[in-house]
């Protein structure tokens, strides 16, 4: 079995990630040719589904508030333990990035096949529901808390999802 190009060496583990079928192993980052949904699939755990997990495992670390998830938050002495020397960033931050790393991702994904034109208009109006969430915070339109580092860990990770989708769609062109 031929390994194409792609981020991840390790056939043992990471072949579930690219396999399409038994007898080829393809990049992660595009489609084949014609696109399966075991392909999408996958792409859609990695990029979409794992960091709205690990957000929402993040998100749990979170001190008891008055908002929707917290009805949904687990309550054990070790988690609140274990929340409580995690630097606020992890805490408060990271689970926005993953969020916003999530929805870019989703975006890409999604309008993948179609023209370039046609997702940077996807993306643009991304990156203003990004940005739009923590401004109307901070007019108080929205609930929550405005903050700067929200804004800036969300467009990073806006940013990454990006580069990450160019990055391998340049090499696998």
């Amino acid at each position: 079995m031929k390994m194409t190009r792609g981020i991840f060496r390790s056939k043992f583990i990471f072949k579930w990630l690219f396999t399409i079928n038994d007898d080829k192993f393809e990049s992660f980052f595009l489609p084949p040719q014609n696109m399966t949904s075991q392909f999408m699939i996958k792409r859609i755990t990695i990029w979409v589904l794992l960091p709205l997990i690990i957000g929402l495992l993040f998100y749990q670390l979170r001190p008891f508030g008055n908002g929707w998830i917290d009805d949904f938050k687990l309550e054990s002495d070790a988690l609140i333990n274990f929340g409580k020397r995690l630097p606020d960033f992890l805490k408060y931050n990271f689970p926005d990035g993953l969020w916003a790393f999530a929805f870019t991702s989703a975006i890409q994904i999604l309008w993948a096949p179609h023209e370039k034109s046609f997702r940077v208009f996807w993306l643009v109006v991304v990156f203003l529901v990004i940005a739009l969430t923590e401004v109307l915070q901070k007019f108080e339109i929205l609930n929550g808390v405005f903050d700067w580092l929200d804004l800036i860990t969300m467009t990073f990770a806006f940013v990454s999802s990006i580069l990450i989708f160019s990055k391998y769609e340049k090499l696998n062109t």
